[in-house]
């Protein structure tokens, strides 16, 4: 996860959230995306959810103004088992590419643990990153197995009081998330005009990363993260707003459109 690049924050902050559902659901929703209050690019999110199998698909753009010179894409994509408590990632996959360079990253998951995984191009110079241990690599959600959350209570304090595990296949580290305060959300288009729970949100690095890089320690003692979550139907909330303050300036991920079903 190169921290250093204000459009992988907007990817990685994307895909922060994870949560279960009983019967079958879809939930889908469209994003904008701006730094410093100017438009930079789009994103999608779309999650199937089917007699205890989920799907999920992640996309976005973002262009030169975030790239400073170029225009990037990426796309992610998780699937797995849903259960009352979580969801259990099976396979994962996410795709960055600027002009012509591409990095994928590939991960299959053995119950709790991640067996596999595929990067390409390799890590540069691995050995001076924190060792990513087997422990590490257990009971960890992928980034877009990462979408929603349980919470029983709806749009209640509680609700933002957790920490993610999260393992990108290069990087694991926390999201620790806490209760902010409650908003009302309008959705852009209409679709959604209602509650939401904001979330202060910390970054907290655990393996796989240079202690000495600078991004690293900027986004470790970074207080200017929030994300905002509204009702994604029953017993799950999905955030609706996302911001992050980077080198460049605020970075701000949110919904035109939200909207769940079943």
């Amino acid at each position: 996860m190169p921290l250093s690049r204000p459009p992988a924050l907007v990817l990685a902050a994307l895909l922060l959230f994870a949560g279960p559902t009983a019967r079958a659901q879809t939930f889908s929703t469209e994003y904008a995306v701006s730094l410093r209050g100017v438009p930079i690019g789009t994103a999608r999110l779309q999650v199937e959810l089917s007699d205890g199998r989920y799907a999920i698909e992640f996309s976005g753009r973002v262009r030169g103004l975030a790239r400073l010179f170029s225009d990037g894409t990426g796309s992610a994509a998780s699937s797995g088992e849903a259960t009352d408590a979580a969801l259990q990632p099976r396979e994962y996959r996410h795709v960055w590419t600027e002009e012509d360079e591409t990095q994928s990253v590939r991960m299959a998951f053995d119950g709790v643990r991640v067996a596999e995984i595929a990067i390409e191009p390799p890590p540069r110079r691995p050995e001076r990153d924190v060792p990513v241990t087997d422990a590490h690599k257990r009971g960890v959600l992928d980034p877009a197995s990462a979408f929603l959350w349980p919470a029983p209570a709806g749009v209640a304090p509680e609700a933002c009081e957790r920490t993610l595990p999260v393992f990108n296949g290069r990087q694991r580290f926390d999201l620790a998330f806490a209760y902010s305060r409650s908003e009302t959300f309008h959705a852009r288009d209409g679709s959604y005009s209602g509650p939401a729970i904001v979330c202060a949100m910390r970054y907290r690095p655990v393996s796989g990363y240079r202690p000495d890089k600078d991004s690293i320690r900027f986004m470790a003692a970074n207080r200017d993260m929030e994300v905002w979550m509204a009702p994604a139907g029953d017993g799950m909330v999905a955030p609706v707003r996302i911001q992050i303050r980077s080198k460049l300036g605020r970075l701000v991920l949110e919904a035109r459109s939200f909207a769940a079903g079943s």
